[in-house]
Formats: structure tokens, sequence, C-alpha cells
């Protein structure tokens, strides 16, 4: 232990004129507030943030000088001997310099600190209770450890023999090639708070990496620099490689969380009449990052999906087969790969040889096709073979907002112009719906609805081939696709209080919110009025879907524009009855109309209900109570 503190003491007092240069550096913040950005945050604050950056940053600058002469110099030209001719054991040499130069650079620092703590005493004390204490002291370790690493990295590369510096080289591409590949998926997720956490544990377990490679250097070469740099050699890339190994396991784990981990989870997909559902959520201890599961609300089996935020998922009418989109690279403009894989097998996914930029996805009620919007067509492909089976051109400014299969062999098409594409001052649009046959491959045109008054909205019945459209003027017209024609005007509702559905057996329900009360009107097949019910005071009223045939989820909530507040309901379409089911809920069809228009009574999509702290629950219709399925935050 003596020798220890002998070698620190000796570090420090050989360095002594770093102090004076840190006297100097610590002047330089208490002239911070004349610095015309430092006006707006006050002299106090200028002086105290100009102080902990100077600290810092010193710190660093002398770690790396110190690292590349204290102890890289010391080893390559064995000045360390004078050391090794005493009663000093080998570690207390290594870690007597190492303690000196580290407490040479933290007296620096608080002695560049000094003055503008004593000067602002006041708010030094606040801005300690506010946590800038322990941010510098986590910038002060992480700057001394690595950057000292660093130097002496840097020294003993310059001064080895060629073939162990080859070596070492060989052994840092290996190794950035490893952790770039393990680091890929974290990359394609974009999830910049877990790798900014990992980044920082990655670099000061690497520095510490470093630092134990010299110590071995020191303790088992001594005075010899081939044996000192075959031991530093074979501990450095062990410990370094060790490290990519658990970066890789601890990788694994973020990515593949269980069911019971994930929170504010959101449906992305679901069968029409199945249980199968895809939801996307974080799961717990993984910071932002978001992951994703295929889950079987009845079983509660599993497949994993994909990871991140962007891109397209869907399920199969009949539930057995999932699609969905994965970006290929770390760029979010880039193109994106599209993975499939069979749900009632429970297999993993696996990644077909589609790959493009995509817009959308639909897939066949089967699951055997998929329809692909890419940057200049529409394609459709079999599944999992990735062949083309036909496509349709587009031009730069044609799109198609939706389609969906409305058999196996026929693909239907809405081209809905956006206000965002409108000319200028145009008020009115055309929507123009096709069927591509597609072991014909030929485009059938079948209707259009002109003269829409902007803005409008569509809610569909892919089953029975109808549209209701809301436009401008709160008209809420019924069209049937079928026939190519108008049916009729169901009535007058405002446009930011109205919610459309069609009906397992073919009615059409309408809520409104007006004059302070929810109704929920209900009209036939042909859009003829039957009933309307009450549903209390509401400035919100949303339909979800029909847990049981003649059952229907409604969503009230007190005012307009906010989900997160409103309460769900079951209405009893027989007799008008409301049941409340619980506060602060809704039905998770509700969200997915445009997509998921018609969802079975029974399915999981017509019985899930999402919270606003992120849970999702099931209402199981035999005990009439609610389930969780995905516990909230």
């Amino acid at each position: 232990m003596r020798g220890f503190f002998a070698v620190a003491s000796r570090e420090i007092v050989e360095r002594r004129r770093v102090f004076v240069a840190a006297a100097v550096a610590a002047l330089f913040p208490l002239f911070a507030p004349l610095l015309p950005a430092a006006r707006r945050f006050g002299a106090p604050e200028a002086r105290l943030y100009t102080a902990a950056f100077f600290a810092v940053a010193f710190s660093a600058a002398l770690s790396l000088i110190l690292g590349m002469t204290a102890i890289g110099r010391d080893l390559s030209e064995r000045r360390l001997g004078f050391y090794f001719s005493r009663p000093i054991g080998n570690a207390a040499i290594w870690a007597g310099k190492l303690a000196g130069i580290g407490l040479q650079v933290l007296l620096a620092a608080l002695l560049i600190l000094l003055p503008a703590g004593l000067v602002d005493l006041a708010t030094w004390w606040r801005e300690t209770r506010m946590g800038l204490a322990a941010e510098i002291g986590v910038a002060f370790v992480f700057a001394v450890v690595v950057f000292l690493a660093l130097g002496k990295a840097i020294s003993l590369a310059l001064r080895s023999r060629p073939a162990w510096v080859a070596g070492d080289v060989v052994a840092f591409a290996l190794w950035l090639l490893a952790m770039g590949t393990i680091s890929l998926p974290l990359l394609v997720a974009r999830a910049p708070v877990v790798l900014q956490r990992l980044g920082l544990v990655v670099a000061i377990a690497c520095a510490v990496a470093l630092l134990a490679a010299g110590g071995a250097q020191v303790s088992i070469g001594r005075v010899d620099p081939v044996r000192g740099t075959r031991a530093r050699f074979a501990v450095l890339w062990g410990l370094l490689f060790a490290i990519a190994g658990l970066f890789a396991g601890f990788t694994r784990w973020l990515l593949r969380p269980a069911p019971s981990e994930l929170s504010s989870v959101l449906v992305r997909a679901a069968a029409p009449a199945g249980s199968w559902i895809g939801v996307e959520g974080l799961a717990r201890g993984r910071a932002d990052l978001r992951v994703s599961l295929f889950y079987d609300v009845a079983s509660g089996g599993y497949v994993r999906g994909w990871t991140g935020r962007e891109g397209s998922a869907v399920v199969s009418a009949d539930g057995t087969t999932a699609a969905w989109t994965q970006a290929s690279g770390i760029f979010s403009d880039g193109p994106q790969d599209v993975w499939a894989c069979r749900l009632a097998a429970g297999a993993p996914g696996t990644r077909t040889p589609i790959s493009e930029r995509i817009g959308n996805i639909a897939i066949s009620p089967e699951g055997s096709r998929l329809a692909i919007a890419g940057e200049r067509a529409l394609g459709i492909y079999e599944i999992p073979s990735g062949r083309l089976l036909g496509s349709i051109a587009l031009d730069s400014d044609e799109r198609f907002s939706r389609f969906v299969f409305v058999g196996r062999d026929r693909l239907r098409l809405f081209r809905i112009p956006s206000a965002a594409v409108a000319r200028a001052g145009e008020e009115l649009a055309t929507i123009e719906v096709s069927d591509f046959d597609v072991p014909a491959r030929r485009l059938v045109e079948r209707v259009a609805i002109p003269n829409l008054h902007r803005p409008f909205s569509l809610a569909f019945d892919d089953r029975d081939g109808r549209v209701l459209v809301w436009e401008k003027g709160s008209a809420l017209s019924l069209f049937d696709l079928s026939s190519s024609r108008f049916v009729r005007v169901l009535g007058n509702f405002a446009w930011d209080a109205t919610s459309r559905a069609f009906l397992s057996d073919g009615r059409i329900a309408v809520a409104e919110a007006s004059a302070g009360m929810a109704r929920v009107h209900l009209f036939s097949k042909n859009g003829e009025p039957e009933r309307v019910f009450e549903a209390g005071q509401a400035g919100l009223v949303r339909l979800g879907a029909e847990p049981s045939a003649g059952t229907l989820a409604v969503s009230v909530g007190p005012t307009p524009y906010v989900w997160g507040a409103s309460d769900s309901f079951l209405l009893d379409l027989r007799d008008g009855k409301l049941r409340k089911l619980g506060k602060h809920l809704e039905p998770v069809a509700a969200h997915m109309r445009w997509r998921l228009p018609q969802p079975e009574p029974g399915s999981a999509a017509s019985l899930l209900f999402s919270r606003n702290d992120g849970a999702l629950l099931r209402f199981d219709p035999a005990t009439g109570k609610l389930v969780t399925v995905f516990r909230g935050r």
C-alpha cells in the first residue's frame, strides 16, 4: 500500500505545472457574461455552465495527454524500471500511476470550477440540486476514462513494432465488423435513447479494457517489451471480443421481449374473423425501443414481427398468414423488405425476395397473395416466393389511396384525391373505383363518384361493395359500387362529431354528438331509417365493432377530439339498453376503420379496447368482464 501511494504522489509532483494551466483556465469562465450569447441566460448561469464545460474539456484533453506521456512513454522507454527496482508490487505500480493521473485530473477540474462556484454560490447550490453535479460527474468520469485509455492506446501503437500494429489493425477491423453487425437491428429500429445509453456503456467498457490491457503489460511484461506487448494484445482483444459477445446477448434480449413485457400497446393489424392481431409497443427496460408481435388473443401464442415505428402490417382474413414491411437499412427513406409468416404453425417470419420503397400493403383473404404499393407501380405478389403475378404502372402524381382484396383473384382500388394535391380553388373531387383481375392481369374501371364537395370522408363495406360518403355541407350518402349507383342520402350530420360503420347484417350505424347529446342512428341495408338510440351527454362519440351480433361497442367522451377521456359502452341494438364497460376506454375497431372496416362479431378486433395508459383489454362475452391482455405504463 505504501508503494501505491509513493507512485501516485510522485506522479502528481512531477506534473505540478498542470495546476498552473488549470488556474489560468479557471479565469476564462469569469468573463463569460461578456459574450453576447450569454446575456439571455443570466450572468451566474453563464459563468457556471462555462466553468463546467471548461472543466470537462480540460479533463479530457489532460487525460489524453497524460495517457500518451505518463503511461505510454514510460512503458516504451522502460522508465518504469525505476519502480521495479524497488519493493513495489507490479499491480501497485500500475494502480498508483492511474490513481495519480486520476487525482491530478480531478484536482485540476475542481480548480477550474472553484472561482465560478465561489462567485455564484447560491446559483451553484440551486443548479446542483437540479442535477448539475451529477451531469458534470458523469461527463467527467466518461472523459477521464475514455481519453486516458485512448491516449495510452495511441502512444503504445506509435511505439510498437509493425507486426503488432498490423495485428491490432486486423483485430480492430474484425471487432468493428462484429459490433456493426450486432448494432444493425438497433440502428434499423431507430431508438436513439437506447443507442445513446448502449454507446456510453460500450465506450466505458472498451476504455476499461484498454486500461486493463496496460495493467497486464506492466504486471506481466515489466520492462520486457516483447512479453509485455504480447500480454497486452491477448488481454485487450480477449476483453474487447468478450464485450462484443455480451453486447450481442444484450441486443438479442432487447429485441426479443416476451408479450408480458410489452406496454403502451397499439394494434396495427387484425384478422377480421380470427383471434390474431399485430401489436406494437414499448417494452419494459428498453427505453424508446419499439417492438412488435403477432399475438393470438385466444391462446396466447405469438410470432415476433418488425422493430421500430416505420412499416406496414397485415393479417389475412382467415387469420393464417401475416405480412409486414421492415426497413432494409438504417435510412428511413430507403427500401423496405417484405416479411411473411404462417401464424397457425407458429413459425418465425421469413424475408421474401420483395424489396423496394413501399407505401402500403394488402393481403388476400386466404393469405396467398400480397398487393404492394411501390414507387412506380402497384404489384401483386405470391407469398412467400415473391413471384410477381401482375402490376399496375403509376404516374409520378398518381396513387391509389386505398386498395383491398375482395377475393383471391380480385383487388379493389380506390383513387381518392386528397386536399393536399388539389389544385388551387378546386372544391369538387371525384372518387374512382377500379378492380384488378389478377389472373387476367387486367384493370377494370367500375365506377366514379363525381362532384364531391371538399372536405369529405369515407366508410367502406368491402363485403357488399358499398361506400358511405360524408361531404362538405354535412350530407351523408350511400353508394353501391356493384351497380354503380347512388342509393340515397341518409341525413345531415356534423363532420367533427360523427362516426359511421357497416354492421355484420348489412345495416348501417351512424353515431353523432350534437347539442351536447350522443345518439346512434340505425339504418337498413338500403339506408332507410330504423331507430335512434340515445347515448347520454357527450361531446364526442365513436363506433367500435360488434362483440356479438346485435351488440355494438360505443365510445362516448365529454370533449370533441379528446379520445383518451372517453368511456366505453355496449349498446344493445334490439332494445337500446346501454351498458358501461369501463372508464377511459376506446374500442380498437374505431381506430381501424380504414384498413379493417368490418370485423366479424366475436373476433379479436371486435372484443379489444385500449385504455389511455396504453393497456389493451379484451371483453369476455362469457363473463361480461374486461380482461387485461397487455398492461399499460
